[in-house]
């Protein structure tokens, strides 16, 4: 099939170009100063002239040569190897302009992990650095911890050893009085059991107490004997000098009250004469054991 000389011409040059947002073109990857961020792609425009452009020029030039030596018409066979030319050309230039971008995205994307090493690198360092400073410091204030743990355990020990040094001396004083206290109680029995031995020992038919009397005598000897199991007893915290001096003020109190009446009996005792002792505290023990004397 041949094509008319008149609109042969038109008919090539009218063949479309392609536009240039199908052009391939090269591809830039720009690399940001943040690594967090992810690298931007730019397309850069082919600085030559567009592939397509050239074969149309050299297409017409081919039609005009054609025209100029008088040619009826251009075949389709020539149709199709200038096509077949064009379509090689351009996947040459689109398969060159991959390879340029692959190896720029490569060569990008080897400079991105460098970068990133380098950088993780030197965070890695910065970091050993803090912890380094931070060991160090540490050490130092478990030195001061433990020499203000010492200077404490120092002071509560040498507290301890005072209280422990006043605890045993109230201890002993305790036990002094405790001591003190349990031989004038002695003395007191001693008295008691004297009195009750010279009362046994006198005639019935002298003495005539009466209830009231006997009532008195009973209390004195029951808390005579309350002071005597009390120094039969260990030594316990309940034991104290308060609680003796406690003790022995009642039975101060009860001698005052219940020994004048008794005092009758000490009257029909030959050759003897008593008078109201005064007794006061511990003291008394001595006096009392004094009054009952033979």
């Amino acid at each position: 099939m041949e094509i008319s000389g008149c609109h042969r011409i038109e008919e090539v040059n009218q063949v479309p170009e392609t536009p240039e947002d199908e052009i391939p073109k090269e591809v830039e990857i720009i690399q940001s100063t943040d690594i967090s961020k992810p690298a931007d792609v730019k397309l850069i425009e082919p600085t030559s002239l567009p592939q397509f452009k050239i074969l149309n020029s050299k297409l017409n030039s081919i039609l005009q040569s054609q025209a100029d030596v008088g040619s009826a018409g251009i075949t389709i066979m020539d149709v199709d190897s200038i096509m077949k030319e064009m379509e090689g050309r351009v996947i040459s230039k689109a398969s060159g302009l991959i390879r340029d971008s692959e190896r720029r995205v490569l060569e990008m994307t080897d400079q991105n992990d460098n970068s990133t090493e380098n950088r993780i690198n030197s965070l890695r360092s910065d970091f050993m650095k803090e912890v380094k400073e931070l060991k160090i410091v540490t050490k130092e204030r478990h030195v001061l911890f433990v020499q203000e743990v010492k200077k404490v355990r120092e002071d509560v020990n040498m507290q301890i050893r005072e209280l422990r040094e006043e605890m045993t001396k109230e201890v002993q004083n305790i036990q002094q009085g405790y001591e003190s206290a349990d031989q004038k109680i002695d003395i007191i029995c001693d008295a008691v059991v004297q009195c009750v031995k010279m009362f046994e020992q006198m005639n019935p038919q002298m003495i005539s107490l009466s209830a009231k009397e006997e009532q008195n005598f009973g209390e004195l000897v029951k808390q005579l004997k309350e002071l005597q199991e009390l120094s039969s007893k260990s030594i316990s915290p309940i034991v104290s000098q308060e609680f003796l001096f406690q003790k022995f003020t009642h039975f101060e109190a009860i001698l005052h009250k219940h020994l004048p009446p008794l005092l009758r009996i000490s009257s029909l005792l030959p050759n003897v004469s008593y008078a109201l002792p005064t007794v006061t505290g511990v003291q008394g023990g001595e006096k009392l054991l004094q009054l009952f004397r033979l």
